[in-house]
């Protein structure tokens, strides 16, 4: 007998007639992306498309899913007809670019695109997409200081972001250890904790991203990382361990020696639509407090849910092309030394 699948087994009688087959097919696709242990962007493009969905619709989607089970949650949702990567709404997106201040963070940018768009009627790519092709646009004339860095240099930072969580009963800022591709401007791992910095937090954040990273030999190995916050003598440690692993000490003149440096450097002032506070990197939990906007996830909020949701932001970053080929042996060392 063929084993029921899961949208075989969900009650539709819920459900518009009309929309059956198409919380059936979202279902399908919901379940395929929840069983996968890593998530990439390819997979969500895989899944997401042919549903006709964007990708934030796709995740708002997964999300009910995984709390509700509730497949009328599902019958919503307005589906983008005609969706192509990339969309062909550059001269549109280049003249507002064009005419905006330059000193304008670019995620202040992509949020006023999206609002012109919206006022007027016109379909745009998604944020994330549209992210990347503000910052292409802006690289033109005034590139960020580490647009040019090479292929294979990751770049590391920690710093709090507006992000309201819970720790004890009073409302805190977590602090994101965040790996990133200067060169593109894809955030590749952001790991929340309410730990100070240290090498074993960025080693703890190090170790969660190399477990998702190819091992072979397809696109561009990491043998760098610029991370100039990371000077001090408790710092040798963590250097010397990827060094043995064939990743060097990248340095760079244009990037300042403090927490936020190397974001503001690769992508401007925010961080995964989230504002930065590099300001309070060093100060205790207790006196990083989050400003009244910091509550619109519903804050606070426990750290874990607020985990789950900046991993949604990550995964749905266009992810280049890196591989390292012991980055599994490199990853079981760093968690040694993070104490994980």
């Amino acid at each position: 007998m063929t084993e029921r699948t899961e949208q075989d087994r969900v009650d539709l009688s819920g459900v518009a007639p009309q929309r059956r087959e198409t919380v059936r097919r979202r279902i399908a696709a919901l379940e395929e992306y929840d069983g996968l242990r890593y998530r990439t962007s390819a997979d969500l493009t895989r899944l997401c498309e042919p549903l006709g969905l964007s990708s934030p619709s796709f995740y708002r989607l997964w999300r009910s899913w995984r709390t509700l089970r509730d497949p009328v949650a599902l019958q919503g949702g307005k589906a983008i007809r005609g969706i192509r990567d990339p969309v062909g709404d550059d001269g549109f997106v280049r003249g507002l670019v064009d005419s905006m201040p330059r000193d304008r963070s670019i995620e202040a940018q992509v949020l006023e695109i999206e609002r012109i768009a919206a006022a007027g009627a016109v379909r745009v790519r998604s944020r994330s997409a549209l992210r990347r092709l503000v910052r292409e646009i802006r690289a033109e004339t005034t590139p960020l200081p580490l647009a040019a860095s090479p292929e294979g240099t990751i770049g590391l930072d920690v710093l709090p972001i507006e992000l309201s969580v819970d720790d004890g009963g009073l409302a805190t800022l977590p602090l994101a250890t965040i790996v990133l591709h200067p060169r593109t401007g894809a955030v590749l791992s952001a790991l929340l904790s309410l730990d100070a910095p240290s090498p074993a937090t960025m080693a703890a954040g190090l170790a969660r991203w190399l477990d998702a990273l190819p091992t072979g030999s397809g696109g561009t190995r990491v043998d760098s990382a610029v991370f100039p916050f990371a000077r001090g003598p408790e710092w040798n440690g963590l250097w010397s361990v990827l060094g043995r692993y064939g990743i060097g000490r990248a340095e760079h003149e244009g990037i300042p020696a403090r927490p936020g440096g190397v974001i503001e450097g690769s992508i401007g002032r925010r961080l995964l639509d989230f504002d930065i506070r590099p300001r309070m990197t060093r100060r205790p939990s207790g006196e990083r407090r989050p400003l009244p906007r910091s509550t619109r996830l519903g804050g606070p909020i426990p750290l874990t849910e607020a985990q789950e949701a900046i991993d949604e932001r990550v995964a749905a970053e266009a992810r280049p092309d890196l591989y390292h080929p012991e980055g599994p042996s490199l990853a079981s060392e760093l968690r040694t030394m993070s104490g994980s």
